[in-house]
């Protein structure tokens, strides 16, 4: 691993909490920026997990761009998992364009825990909750599609039409790369030995994603 080509930056936001400020901040420092790939480290300074975020970049050219990652959906896999900022651990997520990153300054300047709180920009902040109502539209419309799936004692003659009328090329419909990820679980489940108990695993796994979507789209 490279040393960090950046000093730890900090910031720190305010967030009213029962009438009282309470600091919460993230540490960000470049561990790795080799290659095609930046690993950003981000440590959690805060009592509460971490789980979308969006980060200021300025090059050293005094380019500015902004990245965001929203890794709410993994709370429903695991709630301590690597893709979740826990209190005190150090995390590294990976950014592309790395080269960019050489000379730069890296700020956080959004944040959104794991009990749906929010501090920093106000603007990026509804960016994110309105992609996740988004999710939320999106397995409104997939999950009954895979309804009839899950209910026929032979699912495999209507598998392949499900999977490709779920399949979004054009990307249209919203959720693309939710609906290519379901289409080619079910072309993998069509070829399985006992396709009907595999299709209720999968629906079970997805009503559990459709479950935190609506949990997380809302704010408290």
């Amino acid at each position: 691993m490279a040393l960090p080509l950046l000093t730890i930056y900090f910031t720190l936001i305010l967030l009213p909490i029962q009438g009282l400020q309470h600091e919460r901040s993230l540490a960000v420092a470049v561990r790795d920026s080799t290659g095609g790939l930046a690993h950003i480290q981000l440590t959690n300074l805060t009592a509460v997990p971490v789980v979308a975020w969006t980060l200021r970049i300025v090059g050293a050219d005094g380019h500015i761009w902004h990245t965001t990652q929203d890794n709410y959906i993994h709370l429903a896999l695991d709630p301590i998992g690597p893709r979740v900022l826990m209190p005190g651990r150090p995390t590294l997520v990976a950014l592309r364009e790395a080269w960019q990153l050489n000379g730069a300054t890296i700020v956080p300047i959004a944040v959104i825990y794991a009990d749906r709180t929010a501090a920093g920009d106000e603007d990026r902040i509804r960016s994110i909750f309105a992609a996740r109502q988004a999710d939320v539209a999106m397995w409104t419309e997939l999950l009954p599609q895979l309804v009839p799936l899950e209910q026929s004692a032979d699912p495999k003659p209507i598998m392949a039409r499900v999977a490709a009328d779920i399949r979004d090329p054009t990307g249209t419909k919203g959720g693309r790369a939710w609906r290519h990820s379901v289409s080619e679980s079910l072309t993998r489940i069509s070829t399985s030995p006992n396709p009907s108990a595999n299709i209720r695993a999968l629906m079970a796994e997805l009503r559990r994603f459709e479950s935190a979507a609506r949990f997380h789209a809302v704010r408290p």
